[in-house]
């Protein structure tokens, strides 16, 4: 099931890749969406409605997974890019803790959450109340706040049903992560929201869009899926492996852009 989820494949299984592969494709395109509308469109807040949902898919999809290590090229990379962004931005009160580290203090937060929160239902919802309140605190210094932390924990949750299926507890998993993945879609419109100042309409699309991404997660299961066209599965494949990456190369690229084009 690892080799699965890290989309390892043996050659001959040139058109195979995952519903987590699928994923994290649709996490980057949105991303692509989201950083056209910060870096060539800031006027045109339609961009983030739309591109602001892969955030639940970034955070979900890292609760979601069992490693609770926090890779040393997350740190470097998250660091490297609050350096970036610092360089080409106007000061230090604009650089935030980046959301690779926020990453990586996530997974290293599961593993005690996952011991001795989870099992009890009042630990879980006093839990998720103060993540909820403590995000106009950790707003100000970590890279969306403690509602990333939120909707990793539904990510968690749906592992958690996944391996319970078809046992006695497996209905109190479905209850738990459709709740908590509900409650950190809620938080986390309220906070974009806040930051943006959507119009009605557009503020409409992204709780649509946010629901529907939450919705979809906490029902899909990491299974293979065959794809006709070989290319397309291998490039799929690969946004898989190395979403990551693409993302702080991508987001250091434009942040450098930008810090040349405003000179």
């Amino acid at each position: 099931m690892n080799q699965t989820l890290a989309g390892g494949f043996s050659p001959d299984e040139t058109a195979s890749i995952t519903a987590i592969d699928l994923w994290k494709t649709a996490a980057i395109l949105l991303m692509f969406v989201d950083h056209y509308g910060n870096f060539f469109a800031p006027d045109e807040t339609v961009w983030r409605a739309i591109g602001r949902a892969c955030l639940p898919i970034w955070f979900f999809l890292i609760g979601f997974g069992r490693s609770r290590s926090a890779p040393v090229s997350w740190l470097i990379a998250g660091a490297a890019l609050m350096i970036i962004d610092y360089l080409t931005s106007p000061g230090l009160p604009e650089t935030y803790i980046n959301i690779l580290i926020n990453f990586a203090i996530i997974r290293i937060c599961l593993a005690p959450i996952e011991r001795y929160v989870l099992p009890d239902v009042l630990r879980l919802t006093l839990l998720c109340v103060f993540l909820a309140l403590l995000e106009p605190l950790a707003g100000h210094y970590l890279e969306y706040g403690s509602h990333g932390m939120l909707l990793a924990l539904a990510g968690l949750l749906h592992r958690h049903w996944l391996d319970a299926k078809g046992s006695d507890g497996a209905q109190d998993w479905f209850y738990k992560r459709a709740g908590v993945g509900f409650y950190g879609v809620a938080a986390f419109i309220i906070v974009e929201n806040t930051i943006y100042s959507f119009p009605l309409w557009q503020l409409a699309l992204l709780i649509a869009l946010s629901a529907s991404v939450i919705f979809g997660l906490i029902l899909f299961e990491p299974a293979r899926i065959n794809v006709r066209i070989p290319v397309l599965a291998k490039v799929l494949r690969f946004t898989g492996v190395h979403t990551l990456q693409i993302f702080a190369i991508h987001l250091a690229a434009l942040m450098i852009y930008a810090g040349l084009t405003q000179k």
